[in-house]
């Protein structure tokens, strides 16, 4: 029953649901993914979408480590031929996203009844807010600063590559007053991605569709498929790839993907004086009873309503937490903190 209920609204699952249930004769070209398997442009490629485990795999080439799907390319050691072992793999995977009650409670650091959380010393104003909706439960940090050096980003370990848990980044960088995890780029997934941290570059590729730059002045820009000596040329400080684009000129972006995730997204308000103003964003999901996750299109009404001019979609579903005063947040999708290549932060 738990593949049937992780498979409503897919065709694909469907064949798949029906493939257990009356034993039809599996087809070479017939897989199912047995884990969160990444769907790549090319082989070792840029990571444009994903499988949950149980999924139902389309595959049009199976040779090599590297199969061609009708969507992309996957690792083929992380796919089945056969639906018995498909369907234990989405059970054993709900089991580990939907787990009971108390278990959730005793994960949280903050109770219900502490929010608002807040912090205000001059130059630094900081409010968390736990607000509901569309199946969901996220917690809104609204930021007001004076120094735009104050938002930072990291990389793990201090260079690209690195991965560390958030509580781990947090004492990397000597504590943070609040910290969420960025996007997914590390030399594995993002070797043709344009990266600019701290005014210098990391990686000297394009940038891609989905982008954007911190100013040196704090300021959210869209650096859309420019070059990392354009992006320095616009006074960028840091670039941050993952997306899409939630708002701009301050309307919801619609959005074509109607998947549901746990989130992590940012946007900025325009402001008449010279103080920067943010919302950091994060959504828990895949907790059943507590929290589905959002949308794009979800996400993209939140920031409007808020009244970002512009507003971004960072890593979701595993990597999305957030921190405040060192203390976890949110409730992280597979029960613990993951080991994320990169962070935004305020010192």
């Amino acid at each position: 029953m738990q593949v049937f209920k992780r498979c409503i609204g897919s065709v694909r699952c469907l064949t798949m649901a029906a493939a257990m249930l009356f034993a039809a004769p599996v087809y070479a070209e017939d897989y199912w993914s047995t884990t969160n398997l990444n769907i790549r442009e090319a082989p070792e490629g840029r990571v444009i979408g994903s499988y949950q485990p149980g999924d139902y795999v389309h595959v049009t080439d199976a040779s090599g480590e590297w199969y061609r799907t009708d969507l992309g390319y996957v690792a083929s050691k992380y796919l089945t031929a056969d639906p018995a072992e498909a369907a234990a793999a989405a059970s054993s995977s709900a089991s580990k996203f939907y787990s009971a009650e108390s278990s959730r409670s005793e994960a949280l650091s903050y109770a219900e009844s502490e929010f608002p959380l807040t912090w205000n010393e001059e130059g630094l104003e900081i409010t968390i807010t736990r607000e509901t909706g569309y199946n969901s439960v996220w917690y809104a940090a609204h930021v007001i600063l004076d120094d735009p050096d104050r938002l930072q980003t990291m990389f793990p370990g201090g260079s690209w590559g690195g991965h560390a848990t958030a509580t781990a980044a947090n004492l990397e960088v000597g504590g943070s007053i609040l910290m969420i995890n960025g996007d997914f780029r590390d030399p594995t997934n993002a070797q043709h991605l344009g990266i600019v941290r701290g005014g210098v570059i990391i990686n000297d590729q394009p940038m891609k569709k989905a982008s954007i730059g911190i100013t040196w002045e704090g300021d959210l820009v869209s650096t859309k498929r420019k070059t990392v000596q354009e992006v320095l040329a616009m006074g960028v400080r840091d670039t941050l790839s993952f997306g899409p684009f939630l708002v701009k000129k301050g309307k919801a972006v619609s959005h074509s993907s109607q998947e549901i995730h746990p989130r992590t997204f940012i946007g900025q308000v325009r402001r008449k004086d010279e103080r920067k103003e943010y919302w950091f964003i994060v959504a828990d999901g895949r907790w059943n009873g507590y929290s589905d996750g959002l949308t794009h299109d979800a996400m993209s009404a939140i920031l409007e309503e808020k009244g970002c001019y512009l507003g971004f979609n960072l890593d979701g579903g595993g990597s999305s937490v957030m921190l405040f005063q060192g203390r976890v947040v949110n409730r992280p999708s597979e029960g613990e903190q993951r080991e994320n290549a990169d962070y935004l932060y305020i010192k």
